[in-house]
């Protein structure tokens, strides 16, 4: 009987594509990251959002005011629904958790998130406190509810703008600046993911400049940014938390990720061991579920540093934890191939490859590996020096590395609007005149067009 009110609750999500326009975001392989359906009047009728592997994750309803409307859903990578909401004209009459995600590590930080929800909605059901709303807010963003956290951001950061500009008080304004920096680093979290990377990046670096002290801002930012593989510029600010912070565990954690891509092994393992001092911290303040987890990452440098069997061991812990860990299963088929059991090899990266690795973590390296370990191809890695900008973040003047002299090039802000082009003298490029922010660089290079982040400090 599940079965079947499953197969209809599909069907009548795909009704509301019908006789109406919409638009859509997508991820940066191609799939579908959000659609937004909107009705006769231009009023937002539908949303439905995706996981990066393609699978539905949540579908919200809308009455002709633009309100929450109607049964909605969140969804499991299985689907399965994993949380269901009823609304009438944007009031919530009734939220169930069917299903309750988490890991062993963090499975009490998560169960307290949810029991928050439960008490924070009993109380707005009698009566509209905004620091209630604003709790409830922050609870919905860690436990995925998008749609509805996004939602309630844009509403909170009208109010606390209001009531920056209505105060004249000094302290008053500190607490609303700090305010707004944690809100706009909450939505800045939405965007990226949905992989609308520039966006938040841009909400991140307004975080920061309304509260540079905060190094926990500082570290999201950096830690982002190691994550899209932006290595110099995510360690730059890495290293500001870890110049106040030497122990921080979430610096020293991006840090360790940082440096294993970039091949400097002994210094990750530094800030691994810096960061398993208060690991603990990792899954009480963090969600915990990240298959790049102190575990995963020390089993590969244990590998890399000689210690295989340590290595394997670490990497089995992983998967102890998390079933599904496509990472753990990518490095334990490269310790494999290493150890040249091709066989085992090709069954964890067939593994990692049918977990979703290369949709999750938009990498292509496990093709590669596939090709040369399972088809006995004999491949090899592209080694051409990487073009980049230095210093990044730049004040003044950066230098464009690795590229011929002289050449063209267009500038755009974090909304992809050009700001300026023209041709670069030697390979410098003057920064002085633009304003603070994200910037996109677009290089016009004889062999190839390609783009860097820049932050214009």
């Amino acid at each position: 009987m599940k079965s079947i009110t499953i197969i209809i609750l599909f069907v009548s999500l795909g009704i509301c594509a019908q006789n109406s326009t919409s638009k859509k975001l997508y991820f940066k392989d191609g799939l579908l990251a959000k659609q937004t359906w909107f009705n006769n009047q231009n009023k937002i009728d539908s949303v439905k959002t995706y996981y990066s592997t393609g699978e539905l994750n949540e579908a919200f309803y809308y009455d002709t005011q633009e309100r929450f409307h109607g049964t909605c859903y969140l969804f499991n990578k299985k689907r399965e629904v994993a949380t269901q909401w009823q609304f009438k004209n944007g009031k919530l009459l009734k939220r169930v958790d069917i299903l309750k995600k988490y890991t062993p590590k963090n499975k009490e930080t998560v169960l307290k998130r949810y029991k928050n929800i439960e008490e924070l909605n009993k109380i707005l059901k009698d009566i509209n406190i905004f620091d209630v709303f604003v709790y409830r807010a922050y609870n919905r963003c860690y436990l995925g509810n998008k749609i509805l956290a996004l939602d309630d951001f844009f509403k909170i950061e009208q109010v606390f703008k209001k009531r920056l500009a209505a105060t004249q008080n000094k302290k008053t304004e500190q607490i609303y600046t700090k305010k707004l920096a944690n809100l706009y680093d909450q939505i800045a979290g939405i965007y990226s993911a949905y992989e609308q990377e520039e966006q938040a990046i841009h909400y991140k670096y307004l975080a920061i400049k309304h509260n540079p002290n905060d190094k926990r801002l500082v570290y999201n930012l950096g830690g982002y940014l190691v994550s899209l593989r932006d290595y110099e510029l995510g360690i730059f600010y890495l290293n500001d938390v870890i110049k106040k912070h030497p122990m921080h565990p979430f610096a020293n954690w991006a840090l360790s990720i940082a440096y294993t891509d970039l091949e400097k092994y002994q210094k990750a393992q530094i800030h691994l061991d810096k960061a398993r001092v208060n690991e603990k911290g990792l899954y009480t303040h963090g969600r915990g579920n990240s298959e790049r987890g102190l575990d995963t990452v020390e089993g590969y440098i244990q590998h890399k540093l000689g210690n295989t069997d340590k290595g394997i061991a670490l990497l089995n812990d992983a998967l102890n934890t998390n079933k599904n860990n496509s990472f753990a299963k990518r490095y334990l088929g490269e310790i494999y191939m290493d150890l040249e059991n091709y066989e085992v090899a090709c069954d964890f990266f067939n593994e990692s490859e049918k977990l979703g690795y290369t949709k999750k973590h938009d990498r292509e390296d496990l093709h590669l590996l596939l090709e040369k370990v399972c088809n006995h191809a004999k491949t090899s890695v592209n080694n051409k020096l990487k073009i980049y900008a230095t210093p990044n973040p730049v004040k003044h003047i950066t230098s464009i590395k690795n590229v011929s002299d002289n050449f063209a090039y267009t500038l755009y802000n974090y909304q992809q609007q050009i700001i300026k082009k023209g041709h670069a003298t030697g390979k410098s490029l003057d920064f002085s005149l633009v304003p603070a922010g994200l910037y996109l660089l677009k290089l016009h290079l004889q062999e190839k067009t390609i783009i860097l982040r820049i932050i214009k400090q």
